[in-house]
C-alpha cells in the first residue's frame, strides 16, 4: 500500500497547485472546530488541508486501535469492519498496516459510512472488499435488517453528530439483531478535558444500548488509552515520515496567499491562523478499544 510520506506528497502537491493558481485562503480558515464548529468537508482545499494536519496522527493513533483488536483476536481469517464517519478510510488504511505488520492472512471486509464523499480516499488491497455508503449514519444503520460485522469504528467522529444523532445511532445497538457473539466498539474521542467527556458520554450511550442488547463490555465505558509522554510519532519507525517540504508550506501558509504575495501583507491580521503545525506527536491521541460479549 502506499506509505505515509507517499500519501501526503500527493495530497500536498495538489493543495499547493490550487493556491499556486492565486486561490484566496480566506475559505481555508475555516478549518476549525472551535465553539463545536464543523469545517466544511465538501470543499476538496478544505479536505487536503485537514488531511496535511490531521492525517498522519490519525493513522498512527488507529493503527494502535486496531493493533488492541487484532491481539483480541486471534488471528482472524476475515475480519468485518463498519466505519462509523469514515472520510477518506483512514482507520481501513491502518488496519491494512497492522494486518501487515503481523504478518497475518486476514481478509477485511470495510463498509465505510458518511456524508461526504471524500477525495483521496485509500486504494484497497486486491484481497479485501471496501463498500461506501454515502449518507447520514444512523439512517443507513436504521435501514440494515441487522449489525453483522465484527468491528464498529468511530474514527474522530464521535463528537461530529448531533445529540438526536447519537442517540439514534445507540438505539440501532439496541434494537437490531446483531449476528456476532463477540464484537468490537473503536471510538476515537478528544483530548480536551470537556470535549473528551462529552465523547465519553456518548460512549456511555452505546456501551449501556449494547447491555440491553444482550451484551457485556470488558471494561468500563470511561476507560480510554494515552500517552503518558508527547513524544514525536516518528520516533516509532522509519515508515512514519512526514513529507519536509509539505511540513515547511503548511506552517507557512498564510505566505502564500495571493494578497501577501503582492503586497507582502495579508488582508487581515488574523490570516496567521492559517499557519498550523501538523500533528507529529502523540499529546492528542485518546482511544477507546470495548470488546462486547453476548451474554
Amino acid at each position: 500500500m502506499i506509505s505515509i510520506n507517499a500519501y501526503l506528497e500527493e495530497v500536498y502537491s495538489e493543495l499547493k497547485n490550487q493556491v499556486d493558481r492565486g486561490e484566496n485562503l480566506c475559505e481555508l480558515k475555516t478549518l476549525s472546530f472551535e465553539g463545536g464548529s464543523l469545517p466544511d468537508y465538501t470543499n476538496v482545499q478544505i479536505q487536503r488541508l485537514y488531511l496535511l494536519r490531521y492525517a498522519f496522527a490519525y493513522v498512527f493513533e488507529y493503527e494502535a486501535m486496531y493493533d488492541e483488536v487484532l491481539e483480541k483476536m486471534h488471528k482472524p481469517h476475515t475480519l468485518s469492519v463498519t466505519s462509523i464517519g469514515c472520510g477518506s478510510l483512514l482507520d481501513y488504511w491502518a488496519l491494512a498496516r497492522v494486518i501487515k505488520k503481523r504478518k497475518l492472512d486476514s481478509r477485511v471486509e470495510y463498509i465505510g459510512i458518511d456524508t461526504i464523499d471524500w477525495d483521496y480516499k485509500i486504494e484497497s488491497r486486491d484481497e479485501d472488499a471496501i463498500t461506501f455508503y454515502q449518507g447520514n449514519a444512523q439512517q443507513i444503520l436504521k435501514d440494515g435488517n441487522e449489525l453483522q460485522s465484527d468491528v464498529y469504528f468511530f474514527p474522530k467522529s464521535i463528537s461530529e453528530f448531533s445529540e438526536d444523532e447519537i442517540n439514534e445511532i445507540a438505539e440501532c445497538f439496541k434494537q437490531k439483531q446483531i449476528c456476532k457473539d463477540t464484537i468490537f466498539v473503536c471510538i476515537s474521542v478528544r483530548a480536551n478535558g470537556a470535549s473528551m467527556e462529552r465523547d465519553i458520554q456518548r460512549t456511555k450511550k452505546i456501551v449501556d444500548a449494547l447491555w440491553e442488547n444482550g451484551f457485556m463490555a470488558d471494561t468500563e465505558y470511561s476507560k480510554y488509552t494515552c500517552y503518558t509522554e508527547n513524544v514525536g510519532i516518528a520516533s516509532f519507525g522509519s515508515e512514519y515520515d512526514y513529507p519536509e517540504e509539505a511540513l515547511e508550506y503548511v506552517r507557512t501558509l498564510n505566505t502564500k496567499c495571493i494578497s501577501f504575495l503582492e503586497n507582502g501583507e495579508n488582508c487581515y491580521s488574523y490570516c496567521t491562523c492559517l499557519n498550523r503545525y501538523p500533528v507529529l506527536k502523540t499529546g492528542l491521541i485518546r482511544y477507546q478499544v470495548i470488546k462486547f460479549e453476548r451474554v
